[in-house]
């Protein structure tokens, strides 16, 4: 890094007390300027690593990444804090989490023919026609609807589901933050040079 030149030997005629005072603005005005430039660089290396998990992850239903962004956080004067925000099931896509029927015994997980084009074709269980539970063979308590002589599955009945993490929003950071540094360092560099 160059950082700025100045001469305080006196030769060339300059003034060394002079040039001191203008090596001092100009720190103090590159100073000033680092909380932006690192903000941004920051912000930068936060989008380029919300795009890269919906690149790389793509989930059924996209509402998951509905209104993710990234958000300044209130800090201190000289503090920089940005959070990552969007709908509440992102921490769980990240985190992992073990979901638990809230209002009811059982939770109700959907299968094919309770589906039409990934979407549910009622709103709950309990809207189809004809319907009954029994256990398969397998053991899992099952929702079916009789269609004449036929049987159709329609929910597994589960008391909890554990989602695993499976997003990688934490590692798509780690992995921006080299780069971040690298142009966090250029810029200030170029606000010393250019001060």
């Amino acid at each position: 890094m160059s950082g700025f030149a100045f001469d305080i030997t006196g030769r060339g005629g300059s003034d060394p007390e002079k040039e001191i005072r203008k090596a001092e603005r100009q720190l103090n005005l590159a100073v000033k300027k680092v909380p932006n430039v690192v903000r941004k660089e920051l912000r930068k290396a936060l989008e380029l690593a919300i795009a890269d998990v919906i690149r790389r992850r793509p989930l059924k239903g996209n509402q998951i990444y509905e209104g993710l962004r990234v958000e300044d956080i209130p800090a201190g004067s000289n503090d920089i804090a940005m959070a990552i925000r969007g709908n509440r099931l992102l921490a769980v896509h990240e985190f992992g989490a073990t979901i638990f029927a809230k209002r009811a015994q059982f939770l109700t997980i959907p299968l094919d023919a309770a589906l039409k084009g990934g979407r549910k074709i009622h709103r709950s269980s309990r809207d189809w026609k004809n319907t009954f539970v029994f256990r398969s063979k397998a053991g899992n308590l099952l929702i079916a609807q009789k269609k004449g002589r036929r049987v159709v599955p329609l929910y597994v009945l589960k008391r909890s589901v554990r989602i695993p993490a499976r997003l990688g929003m934490r590692q798509s950071i780690a992995d921006q933050m080299p780069r971040a540094l690298t142009r966090i360092l250029d810029s200030m560099d170029k606000e010393l040079n250019n001060g």
